[in-house]
């Protein structure tokens, strides 16, 4: 029903997709907006009497006692990942795993997830909530997904994060995983970062990844083998504003994002009661193919051609593994990849 020009939702929605619009709800305002939210919950407690205290316990612990936790494999609470709420939260699009071959567990992986999104919510049905049964498609492979260490710094959502196997992305944080941490530990990374957001438009698969070679140096030092994944239809679940290279948005988006981390782009999805505008995701199907391992060797100290060897390797296996099932499972007409 559109009533000036807004395309509103009917009021005779089943109560299943209604539980499946709050659950994502909930997911996209604690992903977009949780350290803002913890920051707010940290003052008022301060000036709140009754627990002044407990608050200023709690701060002296996450930041002289309990700093390293991200660093160091953080706290995975197994309960916390596999809530039902999840679960809702996967069938709103759905997000479903394509497994295209067995994982050994006995080894340890760097996944490497692309393409970012505006907040890649493939990634974090996929590793962060356990929502669509990766655990049970790879057993015996734990995989640790990281974010940036800035994230941390900010109460209460540092330790819902840590909860749900939420790790430092830091070099220290990658090798002390997948060295020290056993067989089948393994790291999630969103390869293109916050930069490639600014390219996510539907139809689209411009990939921060040319001069990406942290990961590789990562997989070599650790002799972790690289597991490329593509999610089809990451790019399609919000409209971003025509933001083109040397355009005075990009440019303002750059600039802000170099002086805060933050990357601001313009974009909007749907609503809660609305089809039009919103920080909802659009219900557009997502799958996420997981290649197959490119086995990797130790070495200690790589030097710049391995590691630009390997690169090429990697950039080869996931141009085939989106060549291979793009037909199949994308809803988008969507260009060849593009390395910027």
């Amino acid at each position: 029903m559109k009533v000036f020009g807004i395309d509103f939702a009917p009021l005779n929605i089943p109560f299943q997709r209604r539980i499946q619009t709050f659950a994502t709800l909930v997911a996209v305002v604690l992903f977009l907006f949780g350290h803002s939210v913890g920051l707010a919950m940290t003052i008022c407690g301060l000036l709140f009497p009754p627990l002044t205290v407990p608050i200023l316990f709690y701060l002296v612990w996450i930041y002289f006692f309990d700093s390293q936790c991200p660093r160091r494999g953080g706290r995975r609470i197994e309960f916390f990942r596999n809530w039902s709420f999840w679960r809702y939260f996967s069938d709103y699009f759905p997000c479903k795993v394509i497994k295209t071959c067995q994982l050994d567990p006995s080894r340890n992986y760097l996944f490497a997830y692309h393409p970012h999104g505006l907040i890649s919510l493939g990634f974090q049905v996929t590793f962060v909530a356990n929502g669509n049964d990766f655990q049970e498609q790879f057993p015996g492979i734990i995989v640790h997904p990281l974010t940036l260490s800035l994230v941390f710094r900010f109460p209460f959502i540092r330790d819902f994060l840590l909860s749900v196997g939420v790790c430092d992305v830091s070099r220290d944080s990658c090798q002390y995983i997948l060295e020290k941490m056993g067989p089948g530990h393994s790291i999630g990374i969103v390869i293109g970062g916050a930069a490639e957001a600014l390219d996510a438009h539907p139809g689209y698969s411009r990939l921060k990844l040319k001069n990406r070679r942290g990961f590789i140096r990562i997989a070599l030092k650790s002799g972790a083998d690289l597991v490329p994944m593509y999610c089809f239809g990451e790019n399609d679940l919000y409209d971003q504003a025509s933001n083109p290279p040397g355009s005075w948005l990009r440019n303002f988006q750059i600039r802000f994002m170099r002086a805060t981390t933050f990357i601001p782009p313009l974009f909007h999805g749907r609503g809660v009661f609305n089809y039009s505008f919103g920080l909802l995701p659009y219900r557009k199907p997502l799958n996420v193919v997981v290649g197959k391992p490119i086995c990797v060797e130790k070495v200690e100290n790589p030097t710049e051609e391995q590691v630009a060897e390997l690169h090429q390797i990697y950039i080869s296996s996931l141009k085939e593994l989106f060549t291979q099932y793009r037909k199949e499972y994308s809803t988008n007409e969507v260009e060849e990849i593009s390395l910027i």
